[in-house]
């Protein structure tokens, strides 16, 4: 009964968002203009808030590097998998590569991951995501874009302009550099302690 509760403590708070995202959509509480506006204020400030967070906690270490290698290669797996099954089953076009290759990590695996463990060990799944968003950003938007017809320089601009970008690497930076430490133990990390 108590190992019951104890996945109940976990699983419920988790379907009770989902349950009640569901319920908007269908009462019809935000329309598609205000989502659009969730979504810009998530990806241009919130989101980042939370990755430079997650990252400039993080410890950079050699486990903590493989683990992130060992992602970015499971993303370029599953992309040449992608990539063989639509040839194999000559469906889903040139996207099947796209759609076989990247897991949501952003929008709402970070807010999952907070829900089911210690804010504070949110810096654990950013190692995770790292690998993630590496490939993301370099392989797998040169590949979309360039079957959009994007340019290269483009394709950089808009790379280095993101605001998840930035604050990525503004927290890996700051990480390397052992000032993740010490803001750790200083008062700026107050209004960071539940990211």
């Amino acid at each position: 009964m108590e190992k019951l509760v104890g996945v109940l403590t976990v699983v419920l708070p988790v379907l009770a968002v989902l349950a009640l995202g569901v319920f908007s959509r269908r009462k019809h509480i935000l329309d598609d203009s205000a989502i659009e506006g969730i979504k810009s204020l998530v990806m241009r400030f919130m989101l980042p808030a939370v990755l430079l967070g997650a990252f400039y906690k993080a410890e950079l270490s050699a486990d903590s590097l493989l683990i992130t290698l060992c992602m970015f290669l499971c993303c370029l797996v599953s992309l040449g998998i992608g990539a063989l099954l639509g040839k194999l089953f000559q469906t889903g076009g040139n996207l099947l590569p796209f759609l076989t290759s990247g897991f949501e990590a952003g929008m709402m695996g970070y807010g999952l991951y907070a829900m089911l463990f210690p804010a504070q060990e949110i810096h654990n799944f950013a190692m995770v995501d790292l690998g993630q968003v590496l490939f993301v950003f370099t392989v797998y938007s040169a590949l979309l874009n360039k079957q959009k017809g994007v340019s290269t320089k483009e394709t950089l601009k808009s790379m280095v302009t993101s605001p998840v970008f930035i604050a990525i690497v503004a927290g890996v930076t700051i990480s390397a550099c052992g000032l993740g430490a010490v803001i750790q133990q200083s008062s700026a990390a107050a209004p960071w302690s539940r990211c």
